[in-house]
Parts: C-alpha cells; sequence; structure tokens
C-alpha cells in the first residue's frame, strides 16, 4: 500500500488540525501517517519551539512580528533564514529514520520546519519520494519556500503570484485552500448545543465569539466596547483551553446592558456554533478563518498575530469576507454598521461561500497519493524492520 507521511508541528493546534484533515480524507488505496516533527526533538527543543511560540503569540506579539519579518526571505537570499533552518533540522534529524524505515512515498508538510528537513535530506540522497506543501495562511512566509518542493497547495491568488515571483514554476502551485475537518463541511443543519441554549430575540443578532487565545483584559475590552456600540446581540463566547478565562468570565461576568453572554469552555462541536450564528468575532489565524468560509459565516478579525494573521484578515478583507477591526473601537463601529445594513452581511456571506473550498483535504489527499506513482517515489521502500510510527 502506497504510504504518505503527513508531517506536522504543534507550535499551535492549527497545523495538526490540517494534517488530520488531510489524512481523514485520505483515499483507501493508502495509508496516511501522522507525526509531530517536534516529537523527534529533545524535550527543550519541543519546549521552547512550540510553547514559546505560543507564549509569544499571546503576550509578546512585538517579538513575533521582528522575527517574522526579519525572516521573511527565501533561504537562498537569507544567511539568517538558512542558518535557523540548519538549527532546526538539526534538533528533528531523527525524522529521517522514520521515513527510511517505513517507507514513505511522499511527504506532505502543514508547517514550514519538515520542509526545509526533507528537501536537504532529498538533496544528500537520503530520500527519494515526493514533497508536497499545504501552507495554512493566505500569504506565503519566506520560511515555507524551498525551491526543491514539488507542489504547493496554497490558498488564495496572492500566495501563487508570491511563489511564481519566487521562481516555482506555476504547474507547481495547487490553488487548493486550507484543509478543515470533515463536521465544518458537512451541510445538514442538525439539534446542537448552541440552538438548544440560543436566547436571542427576533432581531437580535447572535455572535459568535472566538477568545482561547486572548489575553483576559483584551477579551473585556472588546466585549466592553461591543455593548457600548449600542447593538443588542447574544455572544456565545468560547474559551476553549484557556479555562482561567472561561472560570473569570463565569465568577464575574462583564456589566453589560446590550449583550448578552453565554460563556463556553471547550467546545467540541464549533461548527455547530457557527452555523447558529450571525457573525463570528476572532483572530484570524490561517485554519479558523477557513473553518468560518466554509461555514458561510461573516467575520470581524481582532489582536492578530504580526504579519501572517495580518496578511489574512486583509486578503479576506479585500474578497469581502470580513473586516479588519485592529485600531481601538473599530469593532463597535463594525457591528454598529453591520446589524444596520443587514444586506451588508448577507453579501459577507455569500462572499465567504465564494471563496470556500471544502474539499481541499480530498483534492490535496489525493494528489499525494499520486506522486507515490511517481517513479522517484517508486524507489522508496519499507524495510522489513521498520519501527512503529508515533502519530500525533
Amino acid at each position: 500500500m502506497d504510504r504518505v507521511l503527513i508531517l506536522h508541528a504543534s507550535a499551535g493546534s492549527g497545523h495538526r488540525s490540517v494534517a488530520r484533515a488531510i489524512a481523514d480524507a485520505m483515499p483507501d488505496t493508502a495509508q496516511a501517517l501522522v507525526a509531530d516533527i517536534l516529537s523527534f526533538g529533545s524535550p527543550l527543543f519541543r519546549t521552547l519551539y512550540g510553547r514559546g511560540y505560543e507564549f509569544s503569540a499571546k503576550y509578546m506579539r512585538w517579538f513575533v512580528h521582528m522575527v517574522f519579518a526579519l525572516t521573511d526571505h527565501p533561504c537562498t537570499q537569507s544567511r539568517l533564514v538558512n542558518f535557523s533552518e540548519e538549527a532546526t533540522c538539526a534538533a528533528v534529524q531523527e525524522v529521517f529514520s522514520l521515513v527510511r524505515d517505513n517507507g514513505v512515498n511522499t511527504v506532505l508538510c502543514t508547517h514550514f520546519l519538515p520542509v526545509a528537513l526533507m528537501c536537504r535530506l532529498r538533496r544528500k540522497s537520503l530520500y527519494h519520494g515526493s514533497i508536497h506543501v499545504c501552507v495554512t495562511d493566505y500569504d506565503v512566509h519566506g520560511f515555507w519556500f524551498d525551491p526543491d518542493v514539488d507542489l504547493y497547495h496554497v490558498a488564495s491568488q496572492r500566495a501563487v503570484e508570491k511563489l511564481a515571483s519566487l521562481g516555482v514554476e506555476r504547474s507547481r502551485i495547487h490553488l487548493s485552500g486550507i484543509p478543515v475537518r470533515r463536521d465544518f463541511c458537512a451541510e445538514k443543519r442538525g439539534n446542537c448545543q448552541a440552538d438548544a441554549e440560543r436566547t436571542d430575540k427576533k432581531g437580535t443578532l447572535s455572535v459568535l465569539f472566538m477568545a482561547s487565545s486572548l489575553r483576559h483584559g483584551e477579551c473585556l475590552n472588546m466585549l466592553s466596547e461591543m455593548d457600548q456600540c449600542g447593538v443588542s446581540c447574544t455572544v456565545h463566547l468560547v474559551t476553549g483551553r484557556n479555562t482561567g478565562l472561561c472560570r473569570q468570565l463565569e465568577r464575574n461576568p462583564p456589566k453589560a446592558q446590550n449583550i448578552t453572554l453565554v460563556p463556553h469552555g471547550f467546545v467540541r462541536d464549533v461548527a455547530a456554533l457557527m452555523r447558529a450564528c450571525d457573525l463570528m468575532i476572532t483572530k484570524p489565524g490561517g485554519i479558523t478563518v477557513t473553518e468560518g468560509l466554509v461555514q458561510h459565516i461573516p467575520m470581524l478579525f481582532v489582536a492578530p498575530i504580526p504579519l501572517h494573521e495580518v496578511q489574512n484578515a486583509r486578503i479576506l478583507e479585500e474578497a469581502g469576507a470580513g473586516l479588519a477591526c485592529f485600531a481601538k473601537g473599530s469593532l463597535g463601529s463594525s457591528l454598529h454598521a453591520l446589524a444596520c445594513e443587514p444586506s451588508r452581511l448577507e453579501r459577507m456571506r455569500m462572499a465567504c461561500k465564494n471563496l470556500a473550498r471544502p474539499n481541499a483535504a480530498r483534492d490535496i489527499g489525493e494528489l499525494a497519493v499520486r506522486a507515490t506513482k511517481s517513479p522517484m517515489a517508486s524507489c522508496a521502500k519499507a524495510s522489513p524492520f521498520a519501527r512503529v510510527l508515533r502519530m500525533g
């Protein structure tokens, strides 16, 4: 059976979500193996790379901006990027044994870290299969680029043009969209927790507020701004794994005159909440906004991580699917404007529908399987002593 190895990195949950979505949509003719590349590094490396990014993205966005700005160049044009890739590749080089021993025909990367590693292995003739890359944002940062990638899967025309400007042939760029889990692609509306708990009256806006990555003070300020804009709305606030924020909101709910707050902790069926609401407020992470597109829910973007999330918001705003609310007071004014103009909200919903690519996971999986049939990929043979793959 053909084997496709999907490598992600547990720096945030989005890259793993994309990897699992592709694996679940893979044809029955192939075996999808999913692994976290950080699991091949030392405990210290995993902590610094994974949790370090999450901490910086939440509390030190200026630092993330500086790092991403300095490294937004191809490895072929930047000594800093090249050094960074060499250092990280050295930390996780054990993944080579996994690829060799399991007879992998195609490697599909949903994070930029394994891209550099796999291309280096192939240049050294230590790997002979295909290398595919699924970019999980709507623009392409320099970290994602390597001239030896066989096929890029991207989410926007801007990403296509960016890679083409770096010398990637257009035949090696697939405008696929970003994969999302199957439950987001289901069109059927069913009974759900949100429907049962929904308290909004006729004419009241129902808002889904994704706040798991926000600081407590940020969240309260945004709720206050929404209340002060004068729009009557029910706010379904999802705190996710941020249990501290959820407990604080339940014990000391903010005083509000116009909004009815419905706190949720970790929600397994976020798709159902999206279907039950009229509008979503969220950080513009690539996976979350793609889930919103597939569910056709208009979006207001807040508190972006500098560079890549800012670009996500700008690209979707230009396409009419959402509004960037980065300046103080812009969230309340945007909410008020949409409440006063329902036709605009409907146009945004249609823009989301037009941009959505619910079959991205299936299409990317099929192309990965097709690549296993290439003469180069057929050189990969499984060892009879293959190690058990560490799933991630």
